[in-house]
């Protein structure tokens, strides 16, 4: 073989290896996209076709085509183990047991353009009794947030300071990327997982901030019914739970889900109200928020201002990257205080030097803390 066929079979195949890893790494590992992007893999073997003899060419797809599978299967393996064995926050519970709840993928497929499945993670403590009921708390971004929850639970609950079940809702993976739905490569109709599920397209306006994250196919409104009138539901039938000590925490745009929640919420249900307790941490969609508010607004009217049981709205700001004086978040505050309504309590607390980042974990500790009645407040 002459240097030139042995450099180009080199190239093409250090070119396959890179491209094949690089798609892997910016996609995500969407595995329900990967068919759509194996033309854009055939490029290199292309190239070989166009340069080099027909006899060599043939050789140089062999060894592209076995060097794309062997990547591939060992990139899927890899993310296999990974997904399965180690938690996002590398911790795990000290106690308690663990089960899944999986939803078919096409559950909502009436609602949605791609077929997700979603997975529900329910965490338990140690010696849990069905003669006992138990506080719960929901947690979205479950992907990523669930172990760490499930960890300060565990801790709560051998430390004698009160026990509480933990429900997340997720995808089933691992990795932050793309168990937030951070995949690169869509079109404007086919967003994906978390950019699709905690998203709205206004009532009126289809594609409401769609400049900002990309697409059309909001389904907020649809996935909060879902979780509100589906996973509570099933939670409540399957576990022995408290109604009204039931808390929902959601972070960024997931704060931005749970605040929508919030809006929902309908003092005549009475024990049929998904949440009692709201933890809105460094929230997204002011905007949608405050035109969903007259939904509260009249159900409280029609209850005379008072709520069935006492709600509690908290709302976390890090001060580290956001205004201390943030005047719409304030707002979204001094608007329900103002209301005067009976059995409702809002509070707002900036952590001292807390950017978006650690809001998390510090909210998750005082959702804990909330929904087990230890105090709230504590970075």
């Amino acid at each position: 073989m002459k240097m030139k066929t042995k450099l180009n079979l080199i190239l093409t195949l250090i070119s396959t290896w890179i491209l094949t890893l690089a798609i892997y790494f910016a996609f995500g590992f969407f595995f329900d996209v990967f068919l759509e992007i194996i033309p854009i893999l055939l490029a290199p073997v292309i190239i070989t076709l166009c340069t080099l003899k027909r006899e060599v060419a043939k050789r140089c797809c062999i060894g592209v085509v076995v060097t794309f599978l062997i990547l591939s299967i060992g990139a899927f393996t890899a993310v296999g183990v990974i997904s399965t064995s180690k938690p996002a926050y590398g911790v795990k519970p000290v106690a308690g047991s663990v089960e899944k709840i999986s939803y078919s993928k096409d559950f909502m497929m009436d609602n949605y353009d791609i077929n997700q499945k979603t997975e529900v993670k329910v965490w338990l403590p140690d010696g849990y009794d069905e003669g006992t009921k138990y506080p719960v708390l929901y947690v979205l971004d479950g992907d990523v947030l669930f172990d760490y929850t499930a960890l300060k639970a565990s801790m709560l609950s051998k430390e004698d300071k009160g026990d509480v079940i933990v429900v997340s809702v997720g995808y089933g993976y691992w990795n932050s990327t793309f168990a937030r739905g951070g995949i690169i490569w869509q079109d404007e109709k086919n967003v994906r997982g978390r950019w699709r599920d905690f998203c709205f397209a206004d009532d009126t306006e289809m594609g409401y901030m769609s400049e900002d994250f990309g697409g059309e196919s909001k389904r907020g409104k649809e996935f909060a019914d879902f979780v509100m009138n589906t996973v509570v539901k099933d939670i409540r039938a399957k576990y022995s739970t408290y109604t009204s000590n039931s808390t929902i925490f959601g972070h960024s745009v997931g704060g931005g889900m749970a605040a929508y929640m919030l809006t929902q919420y309908n003092p005549s249900q009475g024990d049929d109200n998904p949440f009692t307790n709201f933890v809105i941490v460094d929230n997204a969609y002011l905007e949608y928020y405050h035109r969903q508010l007259p939904n509260l607004e009249r159900a409280m009217q029609d209850a005379v201002g008072v709520a069935h049981t006492t709600i509690n709205v908290y709302r976390i700001w890090g001060g580290a990257v956001n205004p201390v004086d943030e005047p719409e978040q304030q707002a979204l505050h001094d608007e329900l205080v103002s209301k005067g309504w009976t059995n409702v309590n809002s509070y707002f607390w900036i952590p001292e030097g807390a950017n978006h980042a650690d809001t998390q974990t510090i909210g998750i500790d005082n959702a804990l803390y909330l929904a087990t009645g230890n105090p709230f407040g504590t970075n």
